[in-house]
C-alpha cells in the first residue's frame, strides 16, 4: 500500500473519533508518566495510526519513523517506547531496542516484567553485573499476578549469577526463597545446591541438612553420599563418612577417586588392611583405563603414585 493510501486510511480513522482525542494505554487516567498518551493534534494521531499500521505489516523501519514523530510530542509515552523497541528488535537494531526498554524501566520502576526482560537481555549479552541489577529490581517489585514460572526462572537466574560471582550469601538467600515460595517442582536440585554452598562456606551442619533433604527427595540424585561423607569427615565422624562412601561405590564401583577418599579415611581410623584393599581396587581400575587408551592426565598421575607406593617402577606404568 502506498504512503498516500496509508494517510487516507489514517484520516478515515480520524473522522471516526472526535478531537481532541485521548488514548490511554496503561488502563489509567493519570499523567503521562504513567503511560497516558494525549493526542491533542490530528498530526500526532495520524503519525500514530500510520506507525501502528506499518508495524502490523512488519514494515519495521518505516514504522519507526512515524513512532519517533509521536514520541517528539510525548517523550514519556510508554506504549510508543514499547512499539519502538519491538520494531528495532525486528530490524536487528538491538542497541536501540535496548534503549527504549530501559526507558520503559525508568517509567515503570516497579514493573516485574520489564526488569525480568532486561535481565534476560543483559545476561545473554554476557553483562552479568547489569543482569544482576535488573533481576534484583524484579525481585523487589510487586509480583502479584505474575506467573510463578517467570518468578522461579528469574530467581534461579539471579541465584546462579550470584554463585558465578562467588557471592555465596546472596545465592543462599535466593535459593532459600525459591523453596520457601514453593516455586519449583525440582526441590532436590535446590537442596543439593544449598548443600554445596554451605559446605563451601564451612557450615557443615547446614550442609548435611540440605544433602539429607536432597536424598529424601531423590535417593539417586547427584553425588549426595560423596558430599555427606566429606561433611562427616570434616566433623571427624569417620564411621558415617565410611558408610556414605561405601554406599557410593556400591552404586558406582568404578569411581576410583571415591575409593581413594575411602582408603584415606581407613588410614585415619587405622584400618590399614581395608585401606590397602581400596587402593588395590583403584590400581586395577586405573590399569584397565590406561590400557584402554585413557587421556586423563590425573589417572596417570595417581597410577604412578600407587606404583611408587608399591615400590615398583618410579617412572610410572
Amino acid at each position: 500500500m502506498s504512503k498516500i493510501k496509508i494517510i487516507i486510511l489514517s484520516l478515515f480513522l480520524l473522522t471516526v473519533f472526535s478531537f481532541p482525542c485521548e488514548i490511554t494505554f496503561a488502563g489509567s487516567r493519570k499523567d503521562n508518566e504513567n503511560g497516558t498518551l494525549l493526542y491533542n493534534s490530528p498530526k500526532t494521531y495520524v503519525n500514530f495510526c500510520t506507525g501502528f499500521y506499518l508495524m502490523r505489516e512488519h514494515r519495521w523501519e518505516e514504522a519507526i519513523v512515524f513512532f519517533k514523530k509521536v514520541l517528539q510530542s510525548d517523550p514519556n509515552a510508554e506504549r510508543i517506547h514499547n512499539f519502538l523497541a519491538t520494531c528495532y528488535f525486528q530490524s536487528n537494531n538491538k542497541e536501540e531496542a535496548l534503549f527504549h526498554i530501559e526507558k520503559i524501566a525508568q517509567l515503570k520502576p516497579d514493573d516485574f516484567n520489564i526488569h525480568y526482560t532486561l535481565g534476560n537481555i543483559y545476561e545473554s549479552k554476557g553483562n552479568g553485573k547489569r543482569a544482576i541489577s535488573e533481576y534484583e529490581s524484579a525481585n523487589s517489585s510487586v509480583m502479584d499476578g505474575i506467573d510463578k514460572v517467570f518468578v522461579s526462572d528469574m530467581l534461579l537466574r539471579l541465584a546462579n549469577l550470584y554463585l558465578k560471582n562467588g557471592d555465596l550469601e546472596n545465592a543462599t538467600n535466593v535459593y532459600k526463597k525459591i523453596l520457601d515460595l514453593e516455586l519449583t517442582r525440582e526441590s532436590v536440585k535446590i537442596h543439593y545446591k544449598l548443600g554445596q554452598i554451605y559446605f563451601e562456606r564451612k557450615k557443615i551442619e547446614e550442609a548435611i541438612e540440605e544433602f539429607v533433604k536432597a536424598r529424601d527427595s531423590d535417593p539417586k540424585y547427584g553425588s549426595v553420599s560423596y558430599y555427606l561423607a566429606l561433611c562427616y569427615e570434616e566433623l571427624e565422624d569417620y564411621d558415617r563418612a565410611i558408610a556414605e562412601l561405601k554406599s557410593f561405590v556400591e552404586n558406582d564401583s568404578e569411581s576410583w577417586h571415591v575409593r581413594i577418599g575411602l582408603s584415606n579415611i581407613y588410614d585415619k581410623v587405622k584400618q590399614y588392611e581395608m585401606a590397602e584393599l581400596e587402593r588395590d581396587k583403584v590400581f586395577d581400575i586405573l590399569i584397565g583405563s590406561v590400557n584402554n587408551g585413557s587421556k586423563n592426565l590425573r589417572e596417570y598421575i595417581v597410577l604412578s603414585q600407587l606404583l611408587q607406593k608399591r615400590g615398583k617402577n618410579k617412572k610410572g606404568y
